[in-house]
């Protein structure tokens, strides 16, 4: 990894990171390469923090940049042996990552492995080019997840409506776009007690939006399901392939 790569450490390790996301100092999301014992111990200090608040260093290369925690909810581990290296990549997500809840907020995740590599200015990758051509999946990743946390009726063909709308600044924080790096591509936080049935009405009675038939919902999934497999999903479940 290039120098100006991001690593996160506690007092005794640190590890580079192939990505992280973050809400605030919030650590929701984070994937690190190093040895097994360098890795536990970035774990046992995240996991440490539900008690005792304990703190990880996000660094820039070698220079200090913020300073993180775990969230203190439930975090999913998956760890994976690197092939040619004494190594293992261990990958952490909050639980509000993958499920969906109708009292809390809850993320939207789009991961591209090619964006780990966004650091490096060996590699040619640019990364806003990339989020703009994973802009449909977001979108049609957030409406899937609320369609299945609300008790309003959610169509996928309101994507682009919503989408505009909620995250606009004057939602009130209906999608908040949340900090990303690496293969993580893209990401927001979801507020399911924002307005979303006033805001669908309005769509409704002001022409922007139309209730849509089944057959139109059902070639939109047709359309979105290869989309977001190529960013790791299925919409079984509303959660990742690999958790």
């Amino acid at each position: 990894m290039a120098n100006n790569s991001y690593r996160l450490g506690n007092k005794n390790v640190t590890v580079p990171l192939s990505g992280m996301a973050s809400d605030g100092n919030e650590l929701l999301y984070a994937g690190m390469v190093g040895h097994k014992t360098a890795l536990k111990s970035i774990w046992s200090t995240l996991v440490a923090a539900k008690k005792s608040k304990k703190w990880l260093d996000l660094k820039r290369g070698w220079r200090w940049k913020a300073s993180v925690r775990g969230s203190g909810e439930t975090y999913h581990r998956l760890w994976k042996e690197m092939e040619m290296v004494a190594a293992y990549h261990l990958t952490i997500r909050d639980d509000r990552t993958v499920a969906v809840s109708a009292y809390q907020p809850f993320y939207a995740l789009l991961f591209d492995p090619q964006a780990a590599i966004a650091g490096d200015e060996a590699e040619p990758y640019n990364r806003d080019e990339a989020r703009f051509r994973a802009l449909p999946a977001i979108e049609f990743l957030v409406m899937a997840k609320l369609a299945a946390a609300l008790k309003e009726p959610v169509q996928l063909s309101w994507a682009d409506y919503l989408w505009e709308k909620a995250i606009s600044a004057r939602s009130g924080g209906g999608l908040v776009h949340i900090t990303t790096y690496g293969d993580c591509l893209i990401g927001v936080r979801v507020n399911p007690l924002f307005d979303w049935a006033t805001l669908i009405a309005n769509g409704i009675k002001n022409g922007e939006i139309a209730i849509a038939g089944d057959e139109e919902e059902e070639r939109l999934i047709g359309e979105m399901v290869p989309v977001l497999k190529q960013y790791g999903y299925s919409l079984a479940g509303i959660s990742p392939d690999a958790d």
